[in-house]
C-alpha cells in the first residue's frame, strides 16, 4: 500500500512553517512530500505570487490591512509571515521562485488558482502566459487546480496541454454540484474535500476517469479509511504525520 500513496503538502508543511513559503516547501520535502500544493494570485503589476488570501491579516498580522494586489513583489519579499505554531519566515515568493525551487527538488507542483478577484478571466490569462514561459519538461511536473469553473474553462482553451483539476467542497459545490461540474468541465482530476467522499461519489468520478486527490487529510485514521476506498492521493498539512500511517510494520 505504501508505494501507491502520493502525498501533496497543503501550502507546504503548513502545520509547522508559514504556509505558501519556501520554508514550508522545504520542510514538506524533508518530511517526505511527493508534491506541493500552493495558491496563486496576482500582485501589483501582474506578477503571480504564492498566497492564499488577498489580505495579509491572517498570515502576517504585522502587515494587517495590506492587500497583495496593491503590493509589488519587492514589497511582498519583505513581509514577515508567521505559522500557527509561531514559526516565522520572511518573504511571499513569486510563482517562478516557488516553482523553480520545488521542481528543482524533483517534486510535483499543484497550482491552485485563486478566483476571488474581480476578473477571473484575467487571472486565467496571466496563468496561461506563465505556462507558456515554462518548458514542456517542467510542466510534466505541474497541474493547475481551482474552485472556479470559469478559470478552468479558460485554461482548457488557453493551455490545452496542462492537467486541470476541480477543487470542490460542501460550501462551494456540494455533492451534486461537484458531479455536474465534473461532467461539464474538460478536466483531468477532481480534488474533493473529504466530506464529499463516499463510495457512490468515487464510482462516479472513476467512471469519468478522473484522478482523485482528497483534501485536507491530516489524520492517520482518515487516510487509512480513504485508502480502504481505493484512494491514494492526499493533500495534507502534515506529510510526515500522514506518511507514518503507511509505513510498513
Amino acid at each position: 500500500m505504501a508505494a501507491r500513496v502520493f502525498l501533496w503538502a497543503h501550502r507546504g508543511a503548513s502545520a509547522y512553517a508559514p504556509e505558501n513559503t519556501l520554508l514550508a516547501f522545504s520542510r514538506a520535502i524533508e518530511d517526505g512530500a511527493d508534491g506541493i500544493e500552493l495558491d496563486v494570485r496576482s500582485a501589483l503589476g501582474g506578477t503571480l505570487v504564492v498566497a492564499h488570501d488577498e489580505a495579509l491579516d491572517r498570515v502576517a498580522p504585522e502587515w494587517a490591512g495590506r492587500s497583495i494586489s496593491l503590493m509589488s513583489p519587492a514589497e511582498l519579499a519583505k513581509v514577515e509571515l508567521v505559522s500557527r505554531s509561531g514559526v516565522r519566515t520572511q518573504g511571499i515568493p513569486t510563482l517562478d521562485q516557488a516553482f523553480d525551487f520545488i521542481v528543482g527538488k524533483g517534486r510535483a507542483v499543484n497550482i491552485e488558482v485563486k478566483g476571488d478577484g474581480p476578473d477571473r478571466l484575467e487571472i486565467a490569462v496571466m496563468v496561461s502566459r506563465w505556462l507558456r514561459k515554462r518548458s514542456r519538461q517542467e510542466l510534466e511536473h505541474c497541474l493547475i487546480s481551482s474552485f472556479y469553473p470559469r478559470i478552468l474553462l479558460a485554461l482548457r482553451h488557453l493551455a490545452p496541454r496542462v492537467q486541470l483539476g476541480l477543487v470542490c467542497n460542501m460550501e462551494h459545490t456540494g455533492r451534486i454540484g461537484s458531479n455536474i461540474l465534473a461532467s461539464f468541465l474538460c478536466i483531468d482530476a477532481i480534488h474533493p474535500h473529504y466530506h464529499l467522499v463516499n463510495p457512490k461519489a468515487i464510482a462516479t468520478w472513476k467512471q469519468k476517469q478522473l484522478k482523485i486527490r482528497v483534501w485536507t487529510v491530516n489524520q492517520r485514521s482518515l487516510a487509512k479509511w480513504l485508502a480502504g476506498l481505493d484512494l491514494f492521493e492526499f493533500i495534507t498539512d502534515d506529510p510526515k504525520e500522514l506518511g507514518l500511517a503507511f509505513e510498513e510494520n
